[in-house]
C-alpha cells in the first residue's frame, strides 16, 4: 500500500511547521500558521477569519498536505 496523499517529508514538515505564510483566494489575503502535521493532515491556526468557515482565529486541517502547502506563500521570518 502506497503513502497516503497527506503524508510529507520531514524536510517539508521542518520547512512549514511554526512558519507564518500567506494565502490569497478571490483576491482576499489570509495569513495563518501551520501548527502540526498528522496523520489526518496538516492542522492550520488562521490569523483572522478562517477562509473554509469565516470564524475569526479558527484552526482547520487540511488532508492534501501537498496540494494545500502548494498554495501557501511562506513569510520572512
Amino acid at each position: 500500500m502506497s503513502r497516503g496523499f497527506n503524508f510529507v517529508s520531514k524536510e517539508v514538515e521542518g520547512k512549514w511547521l511554526g512558519e507564518r505564510f500567506s494565502f490569497e483566494l478571490d483576491n482576499e489575503v489570509f495569513f495563518g500558521k501551520v501548527n502540526l502535521f498528522t496523520e489526518n493532515g496538516v492542522e492550520i491556526k488562521w490569523e483572522g477569519l478562517c477562509p473554509s468557515d469565516d470564524k475569526l482565529g479558527g484552526i482547520a486541517v487540511y488532508a492534501n498536505v501537498g496540494g494545500t502547502l502548494s498554495q501557501l506563500k511562506l513569510l520572512e521570518s
